[in-house]
């Protein structure tokens, strides 16, 4: 069960201390984008996470989106933020893993995948040997299939979660 879990988890993107995990040596950032760095079907670019990504490419980071969503919606989110991606990915296997690695210029263990989901996101980064943190969905508007995921991932969390700490 433990290759579920993620290293960390916070409310959301803005929520996580990125200085703490540059001091332990992460320099990628790998993000989801449904219900991570948007919401489930926006198209929108808020403002507020516009700014953080840009913050930390200031700070060093360098950051890749890497998501299961077609190749047009991926596309118009990374062009969005600016940002590289890799779409189609098949999280959690790990060949999407190695292509941001590819793209960053990075090993596994200077990596961080942040994501909404503990099968794909958070199973995908571990098995890729990238530290994990898991972010709250921002709502709800998701479809059958991962509503139906969500009753397990539900599940795991609430057995595990005093045991993962908040970054």
């Amino acid at each position: 069960m433990y290759k579920y879990l993620p290293d960390y988890i916070a409310q959301g993107i803005s929520d996580i201390d990125y200085k703490r995990l540059y001091d332990m040596g992460i320099r990628g950032l790998c993000f989801d984008i449904d219900n991570t760095l948007v919401g489930m079907y926006d198209e929108e670019i808020h403002k507020k996470a516009l700014t953080l990504i840009n913050n930390l490419k200031n700070m060093g980071f360098s950051i890749c989106i890497l998501s299961n969503a077609s190749k047009k919606r991926t596309a118009l989110i990374a062009t969005g933020f600016g940002l590289e991606y890799v779409y189609r990915a098949f999280k959690p296997l790990k060949q999407g893993f190695l292509i941001v690695l590819r793209i960053l210029d990075l090993e596994p263990h200077k990596c961080a995948m942040i994501g909404d989901q503990l099968f794909t996101d958070i199973r995908g980064g571990k098995k890729a040997g990238f530290l994990t943190v898991m972010t709250k969905r921002m709502n709800n508007h998701e479809s059958l299939y991962v509503r139906f995921k969500r009753i397990f991932e539900d599940r795991i969390m609430r057995k595990y979660i005093k045991g993962i700490e908040k970054i």
